[in-house]
């Protein structure tokens, strides 16, 4: 960008901080993220074992 001027906040204005808005949607993201991971495993889980049950797995 050229001829542009940096913004200059005054102390009589109020602004709206991002960062608590940027953690929370990393928050969200991750959230999904580990969720969808979580899902595919147990989906492989019963795709090997033909079972998601905890007892006859620690048996095997």
């Amino acid at each position: 960008v050229n001829n542009g001027i940096a913004p200059i906040i005054s102390g009589d204005n109020l602004y709206v901080d991002p960062l608590p808005h940027t953690l929370m949607l990393t928050t969200i993201v991750v959230e999904v993220c580990i969720t969808s991971l979580a899902l595919v495993l147990a989906l492989k889980i019963y795709e090997k074992y033909k079972t998601l049950d905890i007892k006859i797995l620690e048996d095997i």
